[in-house]
This record gives structure tokens, sequence and C-alpha cells, in this order.
């Protein structure tokens, strides 16, 4: 029963082409539209030199802090000469071949990037749009949604069972939509996203999964109509793209010096952080406390989807 559960939903996701549109070929051509306008950006590093002139010392104390070590250096010749003449010739060598006693440690080996801010937040983005499977998932099975649901519940078959396989069904095309999605940012538009592409894959896996399970909790939280929860679904994810860096680079790194706490409670930012990490530092802990902070909104948004679908009773269908 669980595979016939399966093939039958997956063929009915598969032939819905409004679904397919917003969960697959928008991000694309969202993707080429961010392209267009970003990628030139980051080539854009070179400037010409612009001569400029100390009017008032006074008025500009930052200047004053660039010139502490030509101030510094000229005393202390001064201060040579007049004890040693002969030290002169030295002076010359010494200045030009001073000891440099800190060491340029970059934090990450790949060059920063503002522009993939946007292409990680897209990414995200596109991975919670397939928590739009997992609202149609709660509509195939709650009887009170869809007459095809009402069906499915007079059948003889656990509510738990036509759950797990229709989110089988919606994960399967998700995460194949997101590999095609990859795929297209990687091999089209050239986008760099590093050499960790098996930790990508695992990323996507796991943004999938919550995603799913993101689209199921709304879709038994909310008690509107579906257009209803479509909305707040929708309001939600942008919203969370929003505060990821989507629409505004900077954004992201206001809401984690500010309200912190915020970052981690938005599962979007969690995942685009999570992709930002694993370029810029590679696996480590920041990497695996997005991870881990991922699973955790997973386990309890299927924990309450499931304990609401148990209780849940139908006085007549």
């Amino acid at each position: 029963m669980f595979t016939h559960l399966f093939i039958y939903r997956l063929k009915i996701m598969i032939r819905s082409k409004s679904m397919i549109f917003w969960t697959l070929l928008f991000p694309i051509a969202l993707s080429t539209f961010f392209n267009m306008a970003f990628g030139n950006l980051s080539s854009q590093s070179s400037f010409d030199p612009i001569n400029i002139a100390l009017v008032d010392s006074s008025a500009n104390p930052g200047f004053t802090a660039l010139l502490d070590e030509y101030n510094q250096t000229a005393k202390s010749v001064e201060r040579i000469i007049s004890q040693n003449p002969n030290a002169i010739k030295d002076i010359a060598t010494d200045i030009s071949n001073r000891t440099i006693y800190t060491v340029e440690n970059p934090i990450s080996k790949n060059p920063i990037n503002v522009v993939l801010t946007y292409f990680y937040a897209l990414l995200a983005m596109t991975s919670f749009y397939g928590s739009f499977f997992g609202l149609e998932e709660i509509n195939y099975i709650q009887a009170n949604l869809s007459p095809h649901a009402a069906r499915i519940t007079l059948a003889p078959t656990h509510k738990l069972k036509a759950l797990l396989s229709s989110s089988a069904a919606s994960f399967i095309i998700q995460l194949t939509e997101m590999f095609i999605f990859l795929g297209y940012l990687t091999f089209v538009l050239k986008i760099d996203f590093g050499a960790q592409t098996g930790f990508i894959i695992f990323t996507t896996f796991i943004g999938s999964l919550t995603a799913i399970s993101f689209g199921a909790f709304i879709g038994v939280f909310s008690k509107g109509q579906l257009n209803v929860k479509y909305s707040i679904l929708l309001g939600s994810t942008m919203m969370g793209s929003f505060l990821a860096g989507m629409m505004f680079s900077e954004m992201k790194y206001i809401v984690q010096t500010k309200l912190p706490i915020l970052a981690w409670l938005n599962p979007v930012n969690l995942l685009t952080d999570a992709f930002y990490s694993l370029y810029y530092f590679g696996v480590d802990n920041r990497y695996w406390n997005n991870i881990f902070a991922l699973l955790i909104f997973t386990t309890l948004f299927c924990a309450f989807t499931y304990s609401v679908l148990r209780r849940r009773k139908y006085d007549s269908i």
C-alpha cells in the first residue's frame, strides 16, 4: 500500500504544472535576473586614484591617525642624527628594510564575495519553496479540505502511512528540483559554491526535509481556507528570505548583530548561513550548529503535525 500511494502521489505532483513552475522554473528565472544584476559587482574591484589635500588637520582627526607612523619615524630620525650624525647613512637602509611583526591571516581560503550572499539566500528560499509540497500533502489527507482527501480518509489506510508515502514523493521531487537548480547555478551561471560538493548536497538534503515539514506544519497549524494557508506560507518564506539577506545583503548582518535570536528562529537564515559558512569556513562548528538547528526545527514540525493529525476526527464525510 505504501508503494502504491507513493507512486500515485508522485505522478500527481509531476503533472502539477503550477507547482513545478513556482518551485523550479520561477527560481531559475529569478537567479538569471540576479546574475544579470549582480554578476559584475565582484569583478569591479579596480579604481582610479583620486588626488586629495588636507585643508584643516584639526577637523580631520581620522586622517592624523593615518600620519602617526610618519611623525614617529621623523622624530626618531631627528633624534638619532642629533646624537650621532654619522648614522645618517644607515638610517635610509633601516627605514627601507623595516621588520614587520604582524602576519596577515585571512579568515577564509576563498575570496570574499558579497554577491554570493544573495545567491545563498536565493538557494535557501528555493529550498523552502518545497514547503508548498508539504502543504499539498496535508491537503491530500485531511478530509475537510478536499473531496479527494475525504476518500483517502475512508480508505483502510493509517494516516501515518498516507502522510509518509505522500511526503516521500514530495521529498523526491523537491530534491530533484534542487539538484537541477544547483546544476543551473553552477554550470550555466558559473556561480562558485566552493569545493565542498558533498556537503553542499547534504545541506540541500537537510534543507529540503525542513522545508517539507514546515509546509505540513503550516497546513495543520492554520485553520483557514487553502488560499489563506498558501498566503501564510508564502509570506513567511519571503520574510525569512528578506531577513536572510536576499533582498538586502546587509540585513543578514544587522539581524545577527542587533537581534541574534531572530537569526536562530529563522530556518531560511539557518540554511543560508550553512551554505555561507561552508564556503568561507569549511565544515566547522558554525556549519554544524546551523545543521543541528535545522534538524531540531524539522523534528518539531513533524511532531506537531502528526500529533494534530492523529487527534483530528470527522463526524461526517
